[in-house]
């Protein structure tokens, strides 16, 4: 009489991995690189399978590790459990946009999709930010041309002297400035210093805050 596998161990939980994606146990344990045998023994419950095949498993077949060696969760994750797992980096796809901002509510462009030319992966990066990649040096040195500027929308209340910031001008442009405040006046400052400050007007509306700055470096 064949035996039954059940699901409340850890072996009937790698037996219902090995079913779903429809593999006979020899091409199962070719892909895990393990001994047919050995594999035979784990899903009759003979054999405990170490902390590292768990984990093999769990990525080679994209299931939830904590569901795999617990029972507990569904079999597979979304990427919020992934992001609450132990020892799991947040890395969140950040959006980068063209280098202007489209029709509409500025502070919103990722309701236009063909805004969106690629994703760029950052850990710990708030679920809100977006990304966008610097043409020029006007903000030379701190940032340069060819880097990714990760910013979450803001407006004017959430900006503070000397945030950089990315501003949505006359032209339909985003550009990066440095905010400052001095007597009610405002201006927009360049690091690079051939570049002159500008006075704002009513057409120029702040995009967003920057958070961060990725440099490719390539060799």
């Amino acid at each position: 009489m064949a035996k039954i596998r059940s699901e409340e161990t850890i072996g009937g939980r790698i037996y219902r991995v090995r079913a779903h994606n429809q593999l006979i146990l020899k091409v199962f344990a070719e892909k895990l690189e393990i001994s047919l045998s050995h594999a035979g023994e784990i899903e009759l419950g003979r054999k405990n399978p170490s902390k590292m095949l768990i984990r093999h498993i769990a990525n080679t077949f994209n299931v939830n590790e904590h569901w795999l060696r617990t029972g507990e969760g569904e079999m597979f994750s979304t990427n919020e459990d992934l992001l609450k797992m132990p020892g799991v980096t947040q890395v969140r796809p950040v959006p980068v946009i063209k280098g202007y901002a489209p029709a509409g509510d500025p502070r919103m462009p990722l309701e236009v999709r063909d805004q969106v030319i690629g994703y760029i992966s950052i850990p710990h990066t708030p679920k809100d930010a977006i990304a966008v990649i610097v043409k020029g040096d006007s903000m030379a040195p701190t940032i340069k041309d060819g880097d990714y500027v990760i910013f979450v929308p803001a407006g004017s209340g959430d900006i503070e002297n000397g945030n950089v910031i990315i501003i949505h001008n006359e032209w339909g442009e985003l550009i990066l400035k440095r905010f400052r405040k001095k007597d009610q006046k405002i201006l927009l400052i360049s690091d690079n210093p051939e570049y002159p400050a500008i006075t704002p007007n009513y057409e120029y509306t702040i995009v967003g805050k920057v958070i961060e700055v990725i440099r490719r470096v390539r060799f």
